[in-house]
């Protein structure tokens, strides 16, 4: 690929030390499994840091940004119909990650990333099975009105339902492949 070992190792080296991959040994690198308790706390973690960012959300928005985001919500919700998952995938997070930069609260936004990496392995297994719900789209939906009306505790709570409901159907994904292990 014509690059140098280095920057490959340091990379390597920043996401292991941020918990997103795991020295398994010498020359392993291993994508961590995550127990209940961590992934509980990743979940905590994010519902703590987007209810407080809400409020920030909502001083730091305009009319552009909010159309922006619009258009993101469409085109995950167009290609989740389309069955494009990891492009879902993709717009979701950027859903997200429009609204955490928007806040400008760059330590919130590093924790955020954080919690987003060692989660994101797991977010695989929200499709295709769980792609005939569409609460993501719905929270996202609901978070645009909140902004759209200026309403924090309206933002804070779609942000949370959207959190719950998406750790919710990644542990139910988790157990029903255990159980069929």
């Amino acid at each position: 690929m014509g690059v140098s070992t280095t920057p490959v190792r340091e990379a390597l080296g920043r996401i292991t030390q941020d918990g997103g991959l795991h020295f398994a040994g010498p020359k392993t690198i291993e994508v961590p499994v995550l127990s209940s308790e961590q992934f509980t706390e990743l979940e905590d973690i994010r519902i703590a840091l987007e209810r407080t960012l809400a409020a920030s959300i909502i001083e730091n928005t305009d009319e552009k940004f909010l159309n922006k985001l619009i258009d993101v919500n469409d085109e995950f919700a167009r290609f989740r119909e389309q069955g494009k998952y990891s492009k879902a995938l993709e717009k979701n997070l950027e859903f997200h990650f429009m609204l955490y930069e928007r806040a400008n609260k760059r330590f919130a936004v590093r924790l955020l990333e954080i919690a987003w990496l060692v989660t994101g392995p797991m977010l695989g297994k929200l499709y295709p099975r769980y792609s005939r719900e569409e609460s993501g789209v719905h929270y996202h939906k609901a978070a645009i009105e909140a902004i759209r009306s200026q309403d924090a505790n309206a933002l804070a709570e779609a942000l949370v339902g959207d959190i719950s409901t998406g750790y919710a159907k990644i542990r139910a994904a988790v157990e029903e492949e255990l159980a069929s292990s």
